[in-house]
């Protein structure tokens, strides 16, 4: 299970990954490759895949050397990479047709509610404000729980695959994930405030989700609807291609985004 520290004055870390430059995200991902080598797209056998962390834990580079003019961009494990090369990417396509440099702060595993904690901890951190946010939104039922191991506060992810943490999983599946209404209004409180938060900023925000992972009647949020055209090196995660035809359905409505800064 990922997990996130939290600090009150800086974004989310992921100590595991912070810093670190690696050929796996974690090492399932290698035992399922070395079964699976026969089955993956042949380009992945070709070259290597590299995970290059910042010192955060995110797959992006640091914050301080970032252009003047960069895009935010949230999400899971979709929007980090996992299984891609970085140029795959569907924020990494889309973004780099507009000549404008971006900062990467998808995390695997995360929920709505991840994205919600890390823009809240990126504003109060006084950080550089961007040109604009892209938010890809995850699947509704994730959530994350806070423990503390010490001095340390730490976020585990929880999905209805993951139920490791017993104390919250009779609570977590027996009521997040079955009375919808607990969900609907987090995952609404969540949605909202981060895009009333960029908007008293001035900052334009892009809302966009994979047909059936975020849908609701929010009317700014875009649902994007792939053809199933081949998987990552992982084989769990979405391959290039259809990254591709994310950044395709996205750009012209990213590009009038853009018209709004």
């Amino acid at each position: 299970m990922l997990e996130l520290e939290f600090v009150q004055d800086d974004i989310l870390i992921d100590s595991e990954h912070k810093n670190k430059c690696l050929p796996y995200y974690v090492k399932q991902e290698l035992e399922d490759f070395e079964k699976s080598k026969d089955l993956v797209d042949p380009k992945y056998l070709e070259k290597p895949i590299e995970y290059k962390f910042n010192s955060h834990g995110y797959r992006t580079k640091n914050i301080q050397n970032l252009d003047k003019d960069f895009v935010l961009v949230f999400g899971c494990s979709h929007t980090e990479g996992v299984g891609n090369f970085y140029e795959d990417i569907w924020c990494s396509q889309l973004i780099s047709r507009f000549d404008l440099d971006f900062l990467n702060l998808a995390k695997a595993g995360t929920g709505p509610d991840i994205q919600y904690l890390n823009t809240v901890q990126y504003i109060k951190s006084d950080y550089p404000r961007p040109k604009a946010v892209i938010y890809q939104w995850p699947q509704s039922f994730r959530k994350s729980f806070a423990y503390s191991q010490g001095k340390k506060i730490i976020l585990k992810h929880h999905n209805i695959n993951n139920k490791t943490e017993k104390r919250d999983t009779n609570w977590y599946i027996k009521r997040y994930c079955n009375e919808l209404g607990e969900m609907m209004m987090s995952n609404y409180a969540c949605y909202t405030a981060v895009n009333l938060l960029w908007k008293n900023l001035g900052v334009p925000v892009l809302n966009w989700s994979w047909q059936g992972d975020f849908e609701n009647n929010y009317k700014d949020l875009h649902v994007i609807k792939i053809q199933d055209t081949g998987k990552a090196r992982d084989l769990i995660h979405d391959g290039a291609d259809i990254h591709r035809q994310v950044a395709v359905k996205l750009e012209k409505i990213f590009e009038n985004t853009l018209k709004t800064c």
